[in-house]
């Protein structure tokens, strides 16, 4: 009982999370696409203090919640289980370190442009972002599926 009580709580969490994923693919990318350099500028800054403020917290319960699982997982010894709960808990880890390697430093620099300071190659910038954050995508996207798989197929 108690491994299903800890997947509802991850499969919530990780809703959260790849709720923002789903966002992006739908038309926060695009969006951000359409931009002049003043506005995208101005999106970043106002996105990045918001997620700054909310995001944490519930990216803590994310990780903590793919841990959880995967110790109830090793613990109750179902190889399918196992298996999805590694992939995850990989996941998650793998969204950490992409957002803290590659996003978050990249929020920080946009962070200190003013609108007269922006710099000429501020494309750069918002491409690498995008790229990185597909890839953010990507796994948080692999994560959730493969706790819906556990929970529909494997518990």
């Amino acid at each position: 009982m108690e491994i299903k009580i800890n997947l509802f709580i991850a499969i919530v969490v990780h809703g959260l999370i790849v709720s923002q994923s789903f966002s992006y693919l739908i038309s926060l990318r695009n969006v951000q696409l359409q931009l002049d350099a003043t506005a995208y500028t101005v999106f970043r800054k106002l996105t990045d203090a918001s997620f700054q403020k909310n995001y944490r917290p519930i990216f803590y319960c994310y990780l903590v919640s793919s841990l959880s699982l995967l110790i109830f997982a090793i613990v109750q010894g179902t190889t399918p289980a196992l298996l999805l709960a590694i992939v995850s808990f990989l996941a998650a880890l793998a969204d950490m370190l992409l957002a803290v390697k590659g996003n978050v430093p990249i929020n920080n620099i946009i962070n200190n442009w003013h609108s007269n300071t922006i710099p000429d190659d501020w494309r750069n910038y918002r491409r690498r972002w995008l790229s990185i954050f597909s890839w953010r995508q990507f796994v948080t996207i692999t994560g959730f599926i493969a706790l819906v798989v556990m929970a529909v197929f494997f518990n």
